[in-house]
């Protein structure tokens, strides 16, 4: 694999990881302070919902009813029909015959997400549970939606990422994908290679560097040949003292 493919998938990857995992953390942390603050504001409705129900239980003891689970469903009734001005949509009282710690939880049908909060109070030596029930799904719909947008909009920035990447990894190793050809190109006997680059940065630095020992390669290689033919004419004319002085000029 070449190092440009490399270079561009490790940098896409990262990017990727990152792109996805921050978009994700900022939905998630978006979506459980709308959440919390649902559910504190679900609590707040039943606290007073509740007072309510207790002052009706009062009255309706006063009135000569006998506390018993009966007047508790009958006086929850009455407050359930009128919530309208709550996001409560259900509400309920039941006797207790056994402990009982109050609680809330969050409880989904289908497509469809609940709050089910239960408090415990007591009257006239009676326990009895207050439950109301809040359509939370709106918060959950809001962030199956930010989801889906996400993706989105992911999906169309790591394509235009894709080609700016591309780009960029052709622009840092084609300079050195090029050097690496005329290296090849030379060691194969080409000798006459020029490479020519522009720039001032690292890659330029080893273009000057391998400039500079092509050159210096590409002179001894020269002189060898000049030194070599020289020896040949020599050798070839017979001409023992051309060729003591060839070496006396050789080692000068």
């Amino acid at each position: 694999m070449k190092f440009r493919i490399k270079l561009f998938i490790a940098t896409f990857l990262i990017v990727s990881a990152g792109f996805c995992l921050g978009g994700t953390l900022l939905i998630v942390q978006n979506f459980n302070y709308s959440l919390n603050a649902r559910i504190n504001h679900a609590l707040a409705e039943h606290i007073t919902i509740k007072y309510f129900y207790e002052t009706q239980l009062i009255d309706n003891i006063l009135q000569g009813h006998e506390m018993s689970n009966e007047l508790l469903d009958l006086t929850a009734e009455g407050i359930a029909e009128r919530l309208s001005w709550s996001g409560i949509t259900s509400f309920s009282a039941q006797y207790l015959n056994g402990t009982y710690e109050s609680h809330y939880e969050i409880i989904r049908s289908g497509d469809q997400y609940h709050l089910n909060i239960s408090s415990v109070s007591s009257m006239l030596n009676t326990n009895y549970c207050v439950t109301s029930t809040t359509d939370i799904t709106a918060v959950y719909a809001e962030f199956s939606y930010q989801i889906r947008n996400m993706m989105l909009t992911n999906a169309m920035i790591l394509v235009f990422l894709a080609v700016a990447l591309y780009i960029l990894s052709l622009a840092i190793t084609r300079p050195i994908s090029k050097l690496s050809k005329a290296a090849e190109r030379i060691a194969s006997g080409n000798y006459g290679e020029r490479v020519t680059m522009r720039g001032d940065d690292e890659v330029a630095a080893l273009h000057d560097l391998f400039r500079s020992l092509y050159y210096r390669v590409y002179t001894s290689i020269r002189r060898c040949a000049d030194l070599f033919g020289a020896l040949r004419s020599s050798v070839e004319s017979g001409n023992g003292n051309d060729t003591r002085d060839f070496w006396t000029h050789t080692a000068d």
